[in-house]
């Protein structure tokens, strides 16, 4: 089996991680013996807007799941895919549905994964992100074949606040990547072989590419407790925003956003509105492409103003975000909003949204891209998502609170067309 970077003319760029000079012992969830596994723990960190001491961070633990990866592999290779459509960019998913809202789907896989789980991965998001009760809230098996999906675009996994990618089987080229910043430019891949497993934040864009071969992964999202994992609340988002972290304002707003078309709209784009201008002021590019939407249609109680909306685009094209690039092109091609028609700077924002897509390799058997690339355009309209309530008084890290989806009972595929699985 081979992984990521066996070819010398491989043209991915690779994320470079440190060790963590501890080291790793993992003791099982109420085990009073030693720890059930020691290894290596290594560490990359990205700037996150805003702020200097806080980081978006991935976490490798190489030969953590190498016990159980092989007997998860078998199943993965036995098991039916289901070709359903995939709710990101509309592709097949090729995916089996292993654990939903904690509970399993797939009962032959619980005895495969409660050592991975309950001995390693649960003991390892207490330690790591100070989460005294995590909990499974869902999992899959994805398979990259010739022939079949072959990416999956970049993304966060906003409906999480851990996710964990465990290596399989296959020989392959690309692979699960990272992307830390809007631009393309930043993307950098990482070398997962069998057993090894990586694990991030909701903070941390990422997608797969596989240019070449087979891949096939394990993804496990949790929450922070049990009550969460089971009932689709996510309490991090107001208590991470009321401290001032970009990305968790961006995504909350996202999900107010969407969430106001079958809820009281006003106070959720207001407060959507309030979080995306919290979160651009500290240069989140995301949150200043939506906040410049938000002004061209005049949400959340402003009134609107193609003018002030260009200003943030504008400001998101430079920091990289396709969409605001594309955005721009059009505003400066046709003279929108009384923005007088530049055809070359146009052109210039043009061909840099043009670059942002696709990655090379093999394409997807069904189409050239095109319809994943207005797939993804279309993310910030999307809606049926979740209803939210703020308390600024909670503390960290993490106590379940009120802050339940008005569609807990909808299927996460549909969920998921917001952010996406990995």
């Amino acid at each position: 089996m081979t992984g990521l970077g066996e070819h010398s003319d491989e043209p991915h760029r690779f994320v470079e991680f440190e060790k963590c000079p501890a080291g790793l012992s993992l003791l099982a969830l109420g085990a009073a013996d030693g720890p059930v596994w020691r290894g290596e723990e290594l560490r990359a960190d990205f700037p996150k807007p805003g702020t200097a001491t806080s980081f978006r961070s991935l976490f490798l633990l190489p030969r953590l799941a190498t016990q159980e990866a092989a007997s998860i592999s078998e199943f993965t290779l036995r098991a039916q895919h289901s070709k359903a459509p995939d709710s990101v960019d509309g592709k097949p998913g090729f995916e089996v549905n292993v654990v939903e809202h904690g509970i399993y789907i797939h009962t032959q896989l619980r005895p495969l994964l409660r050592s991975l789980i309950h001995d390693k991965l649960l003991p390892y998001i207490t330690q790591r992100f100070g989460c005294s009760n995590p909990a499974l809230a869902a999992a899959i098996t994805r398979r990259y074949l010739p022939g079949e999906r072959r990416r999956h675009p970049v993304h966060f996994d906003g409906m999480a606040f851990v996710t964990a990618v465990v290596g399989l089987d296959g020989e392959y080229t690309g692979g699960f990547y990272v992307q830390p910043h809007p631009s393309k430019s930043s993307r950098q891949f990482v070398r997962l072989q069998a057993g090894d497993v990586a694990i991030h934040r909701y903070d941390l864009r990422h997608g797969v590419d596989v240019s070449g071969g087979s891949r096939y992964s394990l993804v496990l999202w949790f929450k922070p407790d049990q009550a969460s994992a089971m009932d689709g609340s996510l309490p991090w988002y107001p208590l991470d925003s009321s401290a001032g972290d970009a990305d968790a304002q961006h995504n909350w707003a996202r999900l107010l956003q969407c969430e106001a078309k079958s809820g009281d709209s006003k106070s959720q784009l207001k407060l959507a509105k309030q979080l995306y201008e919290k979160a651009a002021a500290q240069g989140h590019a995301e949150a200043q492409r939506c906040l410049g939407s938000m002004l061209f249609k005049g949400l959340g109680g402003t009134t609107a103003s193609a003018a002030e909306a260009f200003i943030w685009w504008h400001k998101a094209a430079k920091l990289g975000d396709g969409h605001a690039q594309k955005l721009i092109a059009n505003v400066l091609r046709f003279g929108m909003g009384g923005t007088p028609a530049d055809v070359e700077q146009a052109d210039y924002w043009e061909k840099k949204h043009i670059s942002q897509q696709g990655f090379g390799g093999d394409s997807d058997a069904s189409d050239d891209g095109a319809p994943a690339r207005k797939r993804s355009a279309e993310l910030a309209s999307l809606s049926d998502v979740l209803a939210t309530k703020e308390s600024p008084t909670a503390q960290r890290p993490y106590p379940h609170q009120d802050v339940t989806p008005a569609c807990a009972g909808v299927p996460e595929a549909t969920l998921d067309e917001l952010f996406g699985p990995a």
